[in-house]
């Protein structure tokens, strides 16, 4: 895709855009004003049935919660290692100039740290937010509005 002339063109320089959710993970090589998705990632939804996670102790007393965030962790847990896995994969055959992260604030440190060492030196920017949803365009905007470290 072609990236208009208004957002930045990436001349001479590979860089990676990011876009993730809580479960999902979009990368993007943008490059010479092209922008091009390169992988991406989506673990599966766990569903439950209704009442699954009240368990009943006697007469009145209710408990919930619990098991949810157990799961809850454990699907986090399984989301950044696919992550990491990606990452490694994409890392081995391609040469990135900068990288920029997309992600939701619950999650974004634990990505950072799962990025590959050489990508973490290259993070120029990190955008906390759910934009996985939304056109290539409007993200390339959000890159602009924030500055550059």
């Amino acid at each position: 895709m072609k990236i208009s002339q208004k957002l930045p063109q990436f001349e001479g320089e590979v860089g990676l855009i990011i876009v993730c959710s809580s479960q999902e993970a979009d990368f993007y090589l943008a490059s010479n004003g092209q922008v091009q998705k390169a992988a991406s990632f989506k673990l599966e939804k766990t569903k439950f049935s209704d009442r699954e996670d009240f368990a009943n102790r006697g007469s009145m007393v209710f408990e919930s919660g619990a098991k949810f965030e157990a799961l809850r962790r454990m699907e986090r847990q399984n989301f950044i290692k696919g992550f990491k896995d990606e990452s490694k994969q994409l890392s081995n055959t391609q040469k990135i100039s900068s990288v920029y992260l997309l992600a939701p604030d619950i999650i974004i440190k634990d990505l950072k740290k799962a990025l590959p060492a050489l990508w973490l030196k290259k993070l120029r920017l990190a955008i906390e937010g759910n934009f996985q949803k939304e056109k290539l365009d409007d993200i390339l905007k959000k890159i602009v509005k924030k500055p550059l470290k």
